[in-house]
């Protein structure tokens, strides 16, 4: 599993944004948390959520594109940095990302049960979100984060743009 330091990640988006703006390309930041995810591991344990984890991991990992990076940020959070075709193609990304994540069951050693994870994205394109410095970039991002997990989780946000009501 891919898990960088905040800074390490951080300085990969400023490269990105840089060459987007040089090269005139577009790029997505996806920003991915779990949702609930602290009262699975109570209710499990540790060592259940370090392999939902890597289940969970695995599968945006295999979402992704070639030119795309997938990382455990921290935590129950992941980050989707988006380099092709983007388009529309970084929500379309958190879309598929949000169904893949809720419709794989993740099972649970030694429990006769399996769990469904749910998950909140917030997503910032450029261009188009209003970001022009990476400060700006992963902040739109973060703040696009905050919103599905205020309307009932489960839910894909992009900056700038207006909530879909998916009820």
């Amino acid at each position: 599993m891919l898990t960088l330091p905040r800074a390490r990640f951080d300085e990969r988006v400023t490269r990105a944004l840089a060459a987007a703006q040089q090269y005139g390309e577009s790029i997505a930041l996806l920003l991915v948390d779990l949702d609930y995810f602290s009262k699975f591991n109570a209710r499990y344990g540790q060592p259940a959520g370090d392999a939902a984890l890597v289940s969970i991991h695995r599968r945006i990992v295999a979402s992704v594109g070639t030119k795309d990076m997938a990382a455990r940020l921290a935590d129950d959070s992941f980050a989707v940095l988006c380099r092709t075709n983007v388009g529309r193609y970084g929500s379309m990304m958190a879309y598929r990302l949000c169904s893949r994540i809720s419709n794989g069951a993740v099972e649970i050693q030694g429990a006769d049960d399996a769990y469904f994870f749910t998950a909140s994205i917030g997503v910032a394109l450029f261009p188009g979100s209003g970001a022009s410095t990476p400060v700006d970039f992963m902040t739109l991002a973060e703040e696009a984060l905050r919103r599905p997990k205020a309307a009932g989780r489960n839910r894909v946000v992009v900056a700038n743009e207006p909530p879909y009501d998916d009820d």
